[in-house]
């Protein structure tokens, strides 16, 4: 038999209905949903920033599993069904999996005690970017687009690094120049530029 527009409307027969105890639970869960991802539209600009970003995300990742693993064997100790220790294992996983990349980001960057300091590197280049939020459009290819990024690459530890940077900083260098960037160390050793 079909829902009606009603039981849509009033949850239907077999949904589960929060205790008006619980929820403040569910209005918190909401909350860290929303704020995870208001936190990462954010943060994903620094990851443009940060040298070895995909190393950092890949152990927080690890570490939010590991992490989240633990606090799901301890969480469903008194769960009566297999299927409750399941879903709540699986959950309280995927969601420190996904948390942890952006935690281990923000720490190296917010709780970094070191300070900035100018190194030389050798310039390469200097690229004008544009970044539409939907994409370019057949229009936008046939006219000049206006850059709204720069993808500044250079040589650092016999590395070639290319960060995003929004000014066009040494716009007047020819490769093989040597420049100065600041440079932070972060919390966890992974280093960022700390320019716009």
């Amino acid at each position: 038999m079909l829902m009606d527009f009603t039981d849509f409307l009033y949850g239907g027969g077999n949904r589960v209905q929060p205790e008006k105890k619980d929820i403040w639970k569910v209005v918190l869960f909401f909350i860290v949903i929303f704020g995870t991802i208001v936190l990462y539209v954010f943060e994903f600009d620094w990851f443009d920033r940060i040298f070895d970003v995909g190393d950092l995300l890949i152990r927080g990742a690890i570490i939010g599993v590991i992490v989240g693993f633990e606090m799901s064997r301890r969480w469903t100790k008194n769960l009566k069904t297999t299927l409750e220790k399941v879903q709540v294992a699986v959950f309280v996983i995927v969601l420190c999996g996904l948390l942890f990349p952006l935690l281990a980001s923000l720490s190296n960057r917010l709780l970094s005690y070191h300070k900035a300091e100018d190194r030389t590197v050798e310039f390469i280049s200097l690229k004008p970017t544009s970044q539409q939020r939907f994409g370019l459009t057949k229009d936008d290819l046939e006219q000049s687009i206006e850059a709204d990024a720069y993808h500044l690459f250079f040589v650092y530890k016999e590395k070639v690094v290319r960060i995003e940077v929004d000014n066009p900083y040494f716009y007047d260098k020819k490769q093989g120049d040597m420049i100065k960037i600041p440079i932070q160390k972060g919390l966890w050793g992974y280093e960022f530029v700390p320019l716009n």
